[in-house]
This record gives C-alpha cells, structure tokens and sequence, in this order.
C-alpha cells in the first residue's frame, strides 16, 4: 500500500506575507492601511500573535491588489468566505 504525504499547510502568517507581497506592498505599507504599526504586521506574518476578528475584513480588503487566489487563500486562512464582501476598517476615535 503506498502512503501519500499530507498536503503541506500553510499559516494564517505565511498566506498574509504571501499576499502582502503579490499586492507589491511592505509592511509599513499595509500597517498604514490597516490603522496599526508595522510591529504589528510582523507579528502576524511569524504568527507570534493573530490579526483581531474585527481587523480581518479590512486585511483582505486592503490586499486587494493581491491575485484573486491568494485573496481566497488569505480570506480561507483568516476563518472568512471567500466571496465575503471586505468592510472597511472601523473609523478613528476622535
């Protein structure tokens, strides 16, 4: 019987630099986009910590520059449907 090796996986921080790049964007870039710091996107992309629930609809919105299939790998990593319609991020406090 011939064993099949398990499709590798990708993390939620391997798909957000995948697609960060294909976007043509540097993390102070989208860190800037996104209302955060770039400490912040780091964090993200080595998986130290994961993007907010609230911050994931305005991620993928702000890579829309991205390849419609790392937009829909990066949608699929973040726990969101791949046609769901990106919000913009939540407005400044005053």
């Amino acid at each position: 019987m011939k064993r099949t090796a398990p499709a590798p996986t990708t993390s939620l921080g391997q798909a957000l630099r995948k697609a960060r790049l294909a976007a043509g964007l540097d993390q102070i870039q989208l860190a800037a986009r996104l209302g955060v710091s770039n400490r912040t996107v780091s964090r993200w992309e080595n998986d130290r910590i994961p993007p907010s629930y609230e911050l994931r609809p305005a991620i993928v919105a702000a890579l829309g520059e991205a390849p419609a299939n790392l937009q829909s790998a990066l949608a699929s990593a973040l726990g969101l449907p791949p046609a769901a319609p990106a919000a913009p991020p939540p407005p400044a406090a005053p």
